[in-house]
């Protein structure tokens, strides 16, 4: 296309689009981004149809959002959403896509509101085009669903997974493996309300299906271990809880290795089963081991971190090292702004506990001294 076009020409710029989506799933994404680019410039200079520019700001989303440059993924996917609604008529199908995409990126940036609106602009969009029974209609309740789920309302989250799963049953059918991910969040929410009998019959469900469809060494077989042990260890069945995190943890180092999210998931799971059976040097070993893991691919301010280093303060002045679980909980605080209100609550309280336990260990440290 260079050579009969020449390299300023709209069809050499769909290739470069072309090789940058080859690029971004290579994982080159700096190469992604420049290709995207220089695609973007030469498309504007032609004034070309307004959707193949808006395709082009998304594609350059997408390349900043693998980056984890959520600032300028949001810019380019609002870009893109301005020239899709100036475009297109307001309920049109491709302005409810951009809005998924822009709700997206407003979730990884934790900007929890502006998701929230987001996917709330595509749901009404969607509904009007398609009606209920539409795999966007399903995927964009579980999305909202999330959004409750990490903001600690579980009964709203319960309410959107709910309806989501069973929407994936009407289009998919009750025993495809396209519907266990949606069993999977009901069944997370539920047993994080307490329900955790009903929690362990979605994730063995979930479970069941997976194992048929894809045996055992499965990614999504390591998430229903590991998310029905979790149900499992509420119900007091801490000895089977802890076989399926091990279970889960061998089959994600496995199949992704040992430096990512779902190993970090797995070991820290492991550790809180330990806990509960007693073992509680061990479990501080494997939730060190999960935290690691999580600085180093979600960087140092995170929610993760925080809540881990919370349980891992507890953890550890419980088992005599005090040092330790002070430099854990006093960083727990300073990142305590990154989790939600009653969670950065109970992190303070674990620090002042801890300071008002050294505080009496010490009077009466020096009582016995006079003495």
């Amino acid at each position: 296309d260079q050579n009969i076009y020449g390299h300023q020409h709209p069809l050499f710029a769909y290739r470069l689009n072309e090789a940058g989506e080859i690029y971004r799933t290579l994982g080159q994404v700096d190469h992604a981004i420049k290709l995207h680019q220089q695609a973007l410039s030469i498309n504007q200079s032609f004034s070309i149809k307004p959707n193949l520019i808006a395709r082009n700001y998304s594609q350059l989303g997408k390349a900043y959002q693998d980056k984890k440059d959520t600032e300028q993924a949001i810019f380019y996917f609002s870009k893109a959403l301005d020239v899709v609604k100036a475009t297109y008529s307001k309920n049109h199908p491709m302005v409810a896509i951009y809005y998924g995409n822009l709700g997206y990126a407003w979730l990884t940036s934790q900007q929890y509101k502006k998701a929230m609106d987001a996917y709330q602009q595509a749901l009404n969009i969607t509904q009007k085009n398609y009606g209920i029974k539409h795999r966007e209609v399903a995927d964009l309740l579980r999305n909202i669903g999330l959004i409750y789920e990490i903001q600690g309302n579980y009964k709203k989250a319960v309410k959107y997974f709910s309806q989501s799963l069973n929407i994936a049953k009407a289009i998919y059918g009750e025993n495809s493996p396209k519907v266990t991910m949606y069993m999977d969040k009901l069944g997370y929410a539920l047993n994080q309300l307490e329900h955790s009998q009903q929690a362990v019959f979605y994730h063995q469900q979930a479970l069941k299906i997976d194992q048929q469809a894809y045996g055992e060494k499965h990614a999504n077989v390591a998430r229903d271990y590991s998310h029905l042990a979790s149900a499992l260890a509420k119900l007091g069945r801490v000895d089977e809880a802890s076989k399926l995190h091990k279970r889960a943890l061998d089959i994600d180092l496995a199949i992704r290795g040992g430096a990512n999210l779902y190993t970090a998931r797995d070991l820290n799971n492991l550790g809180k089963s330990l806990k509960h059976l007693g073992k509680l040097k061990e479990s501080v070993v494997y939730q060190e081991k999960a935290l690691l893991i999580d600085k180093q691919l979600l960087g140092k301010e995170h929610q993760n971190i925080a809540i881990k280093k919370n349980n891992l303060g507890v953890d550890l002045y419980t088992i005599g090292k005090t040092d330790k679980a002070k430099k854990y909980l006093s960083e727990a605080v300073e990142l305590s702004h990154t989790v939600t209100p009653p969670k950065a609550h109970k992190i303070t309280e674990n620090m002042k506990r801890l300071e008002a336990n050294l505080l009496i260990e010490k009077q009466e440290s020096a009582a016995v001294i006079n003495k």
